[in-house]
């Protein structure tokens, strides 16, 4: 919901429904250029390689951002559009977007790298649940994007006013809830209440 929610506060967009990209895996059509240049995806020129050639990145949405209003909103001034993607219908969509000033750490994704090291969920008969690339080349690609990520926390400024609101503040003081056959598409959840 990230990916649609800063398309929504940057962009001033709605979002358009009706997309068939539930459960799909498919690789990127990148933007060469702009993916070479990036922040997100340029450093690994074997990378950049497998995301536009392999199923490794997994989709699980039924709402995005069209080529068309990306191009016609604000989002074009503010992120450079790294990849594209088509449903499974053929309808377009916005798949990658990386801030254009360096001064932003904004990227964004409309699909999950995470899913690919941390969910295994299984249908009652066994088979995988979802169509989650688990392979080398998925989990590598998903590490870089957490380093990525990580590495530009790091430079943040902002702190807790003290180590015991740090401390409190942290996901470990909350109960996984471990999903059940009956919902296997997350192994886990975290409920933290605000």
């Amino acid at each position: 919901l990230g990916f649609e929610w800063v398309s929504q506060i940057v962009g001033g967009i709605h979002l358009t429904g009706g997309y068939d990209a539930e459960n799909f895996s498919i690789p990127l059509i990148l933007d060469e250029d702009l993916a070479a240049d990036s922040r997100m995806l340029g450093s690994v020129d074997e990378m950049r390689g497998w995301l536009s050639t392999e199923s490794i990145t997994m989709n699980n949405h039924g709402y995005g951002v069209s080529i068309e209003s990306f191009n016609e909103s604000p989002l074009a001034d503010f992120f450079n559009l790294l990849s594209t993607n088509y449903d499974r219908a053929g309808k377009n969509f916005v798949s990658t977007i990386e801030a254009k000033d360096d001064k932003y750490a904004i990227f964004g994704t409309q699909w999950h790298p995470e899913k690919c090291q941390f969910e295994w969920g299984l249908s009652e008969d066994g088979t995988p649940y979802e169509a989650t690339s688990h392979s080398v080349h998925a989990v590598t690609t998903s590490q870089h994007l957490a380093n990525t990520l990580v590495s530009y926390a790091r430079q943040s400024t902002h702190k807790f006013k003290t180590p015991a609101a740090e401390q409190a503040a942290l996901f470990k003081n909350y109960e996984p809830f471990t999903h059940s056959a009956s919902k296997p598409e997350f192994e886990q959840t975290y409920y933290i209440h605000l």
